[in-house]
């Protein structure tokens, strides 16, 4: 996101200098001289020249491996060369495709870690491992030997230290013509120049078209440049977008932070999530998606509640270990404590073993042929009991009122959030036209799935067990279940879609578990017990008409929650904020911001108990 592709290009480049182009003695253009006098050159320059320029070194210095001599500025010039070289090859650095590499860095630039190759030896050398020859510097200073000025026609002598000085003056330097790179040949010595630009040469004379052209073409290049720039930052964005759009595309409903990455932005940035809803598609595409990211949601409070009873048990087993009875209290109730957690561990194992092997669909639990002949989803039936277990030891196991509130977490976590996202889920994509068209897939809405059946059924029977018994909410079952087959009792009542295998009781088997209990009663009890058997029952028949009322009611405000976000949210999202646009309406926004956060409340509350 931080990358400019923004039109910048609003000023013209300037042209550099025009200059002249010296040639150096160092070419072959002294054809002139005759084999002696090069001999007597060569000889006298052997000592002092540059192993890179081969001209009369001023600053002597070596790389520290080999007895190779050169100029500083020629050296310096190798590791500006290789630190140029290296910025260019940097992945990391951006930069337009076919650009030309950029010129040297200068030292202040340079890596921390730049070494270069000898010219002459080959060896790694680092700027740390250049050394001066003082001794030559000395020898160079000091030296009496005359050489002859290497220009042709120019035969004054000097010493060795001034031979940088006269070149620099003298008339007689080779020189190129400064329009050599527009097809003039001339060369010829520097005081020949002049005359040449004044009399000779044509392009001089059409200074101010090469000028124009060359202002021309500088800018052109310029402009050139800059969008290379911008068309590899704009593929370099591109780039990223793609690899997010894929990351997006390949996540996994049935993974937990998936899905909680999803509850997060649907909720929070439900307008964000309406817009960009597509790169979700593999989240909610078919309902076996939906369904299993609802499932998760269903199964992961219950499952954070196991964890922490798990570790809670284990950090009294490390106390008991290492720090004795003195510090831990009596070795009963330790014990007791550690041996709870860990049956509450092989529950929710239990558990999760049975999601896994029935995973044929995450809508339905498959039907498993009896031998009697009929077939029943039998992993469902251990699923809910297993669950309504959990649920009243884990009560047990944290105290009645701290065991109540966190029954009361999980069962605000478990009833509403699965409805919010599944409301969500269920808006359609808001497009560019505001057309508001999807496919059937997108606006069905699953409120049924596998986990919900039994999870509810296992918070409401496992918090009625612990509370008022095994025996009373037997009873209870049998009154409610009677009940409704006699008065006609709503869902709100019964929760009829979330008791499992007792919404398959028909009115003959209950008949005869009527019956049995009657008999039971009248043959173990006397008259007291009876009553308050009887009291207990009521009491336990109205805690169940109450937690199915309360599950009920949640979902229906999940579900009210979802709608109100997501129709507000495609709102927003298609009127592009109009000036008429109510601020109320984008309150009703927040709300979704405000569920997501009771959400993470009530599973801090599971977590610390």
């Amino acid at each position: 996101s931080n990358i400019d592709i923004s039109d910048s290009c609003t000023t013209s480049p300037i042209i550099p200098h025009f200059a002249v182009c010296p040639l150096t003695w160092g070419n072959d253009d002294d054809d002139d001289d005759d084999a002696a006098t090069k001999n007597e050159k060569e000889g006298k320059r052997a000592a002092f020249e540059c192993a890179v320029c081969f001209e009369y070194m001023e600053d002597p210095v070596g790389c520290g491996h080999c007895h190779h001599r050169f100029c500083h500025a020629c050296l310096q010039r190798v590791l500006s060369e290789e630190a140029g070289q290296r910025l260019f090859n940097n992945p990391n650095n951006p930069r337009p495709p076919l650009a030309p590499p950029p010129p040297p860095p200068p030292p202040y630039l340079w890596p921390p870690d730049l070494s270069a190759k000898c010219p002459c030896c080959r060896s790694n050398f680092t700027p740390q491992d250049v050394i001066r020859d003082v001794e030559l510097q000395n020898r160079i200073s000091a030296s009496s030997d005359l050489v002859t000025c290497p220009f042709p026609g120019c035969s004054e002598q000097m010493t060795l230290n001034r031979v940088k000085e006269h070149e620099a003056s003298c008339v007689y330097m080779r020189m190129r013509c400064k329009y050599a790179s527009f097809g003039c040949d001339w060369v010829g010595p520097k005081k020949d120049l002049k005359k040449h630009e004044e009399e000779e040469c044509v392009l001089c004379k059409m200074s101010g078209f090469v000028d124009m052209f060359r202002q021309t073409k500088m800018e052109h290049a310029h402009a050139i440049g800059h969008l290379q720039q911008q068309i590899a930052n704009s593929n370099r964005l591109i780039h990223i977008q793609n690899n997010t759009i894929m990351m997006l595309q390949t996540r996994n409903p049935a993974n937990l932070l998936d899905v909680i990455h999803l509850s997060f932005v649907a909720t929070c940035h439900p307008v964000r999530f309406l817009l960009t809803k597509n790169i979700w598609r593999h989240m909610y595409q078919t309902p076996e998606a939906r369904a299993t990211v609802h499932n998760v949601l269903y199964i992961f409070p219950s499952f954070l509640l196991v964890t922490r009873i798990f570790f809670t048990g284990v950090r009294h087993l490390l106390v008991l270990e290492y720090n004795g009875l003195s510090r831990h209290g009596d070795y009963i109730d330790s014990l007791d404590t550690i041996l709870l957690s860990f049956s509450l561990t092989i529950i929710g194992v239990l558990n999760l073993v049975c999601f896994r092997l029935d995973d044929a669909s995450p809508l339905k639990w498959t039907d498993f042929q009896l031998r009697s002949g009929f077939s029943r989803p039998v992993v469902r039936d251990t699923t809910a009991l297993a669950m309504a277990a959990l649920h009243c030891a884990c009560i047990e196991f944290d105290g009645e009122r701290t065991g109540i509130l966190v029954w009361f977490a999980v069962l605000i976590a478990s009833s509403c959030m699965p409805r919010v996202v599944s409301s969500m889920l269920s808006q359609p994509t808001v497009r560019s036209n505001s057309s508001g068209d999807s496919n059937e897939n997108e606006t069905q809405h699953i409120t049924e799935t596998r986990a919900r059946a039994v999870v509810l059924f296992g918070i409401r029977y496992g918090f009625i067990t612990e509370v008022c018994g095994l025996v009373s909410t037997f009873d209870a079952i049998l009154l409610l279940r009677l009940s409704k087959f006699f008065l006609k009792l709503e869902e709100c009542t019964t929760a009829e879609s979330t008791e499992c295998f007792l919404s398959e009781l028909n009115i003959h088997m209950l008949g005869y578990l009527s019956v049995a209990r009657f008999s039971t009663i009248l043959a173990t009890r006397s008259v007291l017990d009876s009553e308050e058997l009887l009291y207990s029952t009521l009491f336990a028949l109205g805690m169940l008409l109450a937690a199915n009322r309360v599950v009920y009611g949640l979902g229906l405000a999940g579900e009210y929650l979802g709608k109100r976000v997501s129709n507000t949210a495609a709102v927003v999202a298609t009127s592009s904020f109009r000036p008429g646009f109510e601020s109320r309406d984008a309150d009703k926004v927040n709300y979704g911001t405000a569920t997501f956060c009771s959400w993470l409340i009530f599973l801090g509350c599971i977590i610390l108990g």
